[in-house]
């Protein structure tokens, strides 16, 4: 299901941001279009110590604040969401052939539905975690797993240390630190 042939043609970046908010080396966004014709956008940030991180969202949102927050009826769904999911997997595949010791993260933002079922964890983590633990070995990538923020790290076996995942750890605590509180799922 989450094969090369699944995924969808990405082909180069439409573009490279390189202003961001302080943290972001720089971010490719990449577009690709669903069975159906929907276009959705892949949003590939770079972090300093070559920690990418991959999320997508419909090109309809792509001015919203929301737009990492789309909720997928999976039934409805299935088909474009296990493409996408797929398609995020070839790009890390891609990244990794040019840069060996990449580190790719998937952050799983919580949606209204989420909130309102005080869900630990939010759907998209559900999947990313599912999908990305019965991809990668652990002969490959060590992997580790940040519940509280809804971030699934794959860090190549050949790079992870203790002091790199500690670092890891407190390089999401910047990332994320100001912004936790909001990141987490609301108490009613």
């Amino acid at each position: 299901m989450f094969e090369s042939k699944s995924a969808y043609f990405f082909g180069t970046p439409l573009r490279k941001e390189t202003n961001l908010e302080e943290g972001i080396v720089c971010a490719y966004h990449y577009k690709v279009k669903t069975k159906s014709g929907k276009p959705y956008y892949i949003r590939v940030e770079e972090y300093p110590n070559t920690v990418f991180f991959l999320k997508f969202y419909p090109k309809s949102l792509e001015h919203s604040p929301k737009k990492f927050r789309n909720r997928f009826m999976y039934e409805k769904d299935r088909e474009s969401l296990s493409r996408l999911v797929a398609t995020c997997i070839q790009l890390a595949k891609s990244i990794r052939r040019q840069i060996p010791q990449a580190i790719f993260a998937f952050y799983g933002q919580w949606d209204e539905v989420d909130v309102q079922r005080a869900s630990s964890v939010s759907q998209r983590f559900r999947i990313y975690r599912r999908v990305v633990s019965s991809l990668f070995s652990g002969e490959t990538f060590k992997h580790l797993v940040v519940d509280s923020l809804n971030v699934y790290v794959l860090i190549p076996t050949e790079v992870y240390s203790e002091s790199l995942r500690v670092m890891l750890m407190t390089q999401f605590d910047e990332i994320f630190g100001d912004s936790l509180v909001k990141l987490q799922v609301p108490q009613r």
